[in-house]
């Protein structure tokens, strides 16, 4: 594979680490799925957090991976799905507690792991639907 020597791609993991993401998203499931009837009840929270923070991992893989062609209208975009993803974690920890009091849910704690989770989401969904209206 060729390397690319554009300043635009620096920091970021070489195309291919998307699909390293997808199979390390995959497999996360795959391995709870199998390992689910041996889980025993004391043992589920550290299943579902290790699960969790492996899907984290594998959406990290494939956020800060570059695109093929990264130039400067890649790395704009890129910027304003980070700061759209950032703003939206901030108004998700404002209005969750707020949403779960008017639901009468007793959990209004968001966790770490599903703050991340939703903002490399989001981040994933606003780039990849920015970039293809950009083409």
């Amino acid at each position: 594979m060729k390397s690319t020597t554009s300043k635009y791609g620096r920091g970021l993991f070489p195309s291919y680490f998307k699909f390293i993401g997808l199979a390390v998203i995959v497999l996360s499931f795959v391995a709870a799925f199998f390992i689910r009837p041996h889980v025993t009840a004391d043992q589920k929270p550290l299943a579902k957090t290790i699960t969790i923070n492996v899907i984290i991992v594998g959406l990290f893989l494939i956020a800060w991976t570059r695109s093929k062609v990264e130039d400067e209208m890649s790395v704009h975009l890129r910027f304003q799905s980070m700061a759209i993803s950032f703003l939206f974690g901030i108004m998700f920890c404002l209005f969750h507690p707020v949403a779960g009091y008017f639901i009468d849910d007793t959990d209004l704690d968001i966790s770490g792991q599903q703050l991340v989770m939703t903002m490399l989401l989001f981040f994933i969904f606003t780039y990849t639907i920015k970039r293809r209206s950009n083409k």
